[in-house]
């Protein structure tokens, strides 16, 4: 018997930017005529990834907006007769920019050439330091968004920093 898992791979939506609500409503029409082919050529949809910069700047507010635009594309995979898991991983534009001034955030950026910061860095993540508190409020909004969203996710093993995830899961196959 093989064994086959259908996925969909989405990266860079950058919902919230400038226009978007002109240019959506045709993209997003398109898309889902997509999604049609899709299930012609490939069948059931299990798992939809979205890697990276679902968002344009990680406001509360452009995630509630995905949420509404995501709940659609359910329906849609629904109507195909999926009900694919989410798996979501966030990009730099899915976090709050955080103040510059701040002295955290100055020693931050010194991270590529410091050494002696980087090392610091990662034992500071275990023991929750200024440096992890900075990177765990800057993808706040994505975290809360993740974990609220009532969509079908696999059980999820979390890392250390927000998106460093593992993901269980079993596929009911087919016999096609």
């Amino acid at each position: 018997m093989e064994k086959k898992v259908t996925w969909l791979h989405f990266s860079d939506l950058h919902y919230g930017q400038k226009n978007h609500n002109i240019l959506w409503p045709k993209i997003k029409k398109e898309l889902f005529k997509d999604f049609d082919f899709i299930k012609s050529e490939l069948g059931k949809i299990d798992v939809v990834f979205f890697t990276g910069d679902l968002t344009q700047s990680g406001k509360k507010e452009e995630f509630d907006e995905l949420t509404a635009l995501l709940k659609e594309m359910w329906v849609q995979f629904n109507k195909m007769g999926s009900n694919p898991l989410l798996i979501a991983i966030p990009g730099n534009h899915d976090l709050n920019r955080p103040d510059q001034t701040r002295a955290v955030v100055k020693v931050l950026k010194n991270y590529q050439i410091d050494e002696e910061l980087k090392e610091n860095f990662w034992k500071g993540i275990i023991e929750r330091s200024e440096n992890y508190e900075l990177i765990e409020q800057c993808f706040k909004n994505f975290t809360t968004w993740y974990e609220q969203i009532d969509l079908p996710k696999p059980v999820l093993t979390f890392g250390l920093l927000p998106g460093d995830i593992s993901a269980n899961f079993l596929i009911k196959c087919s016999n096609t």
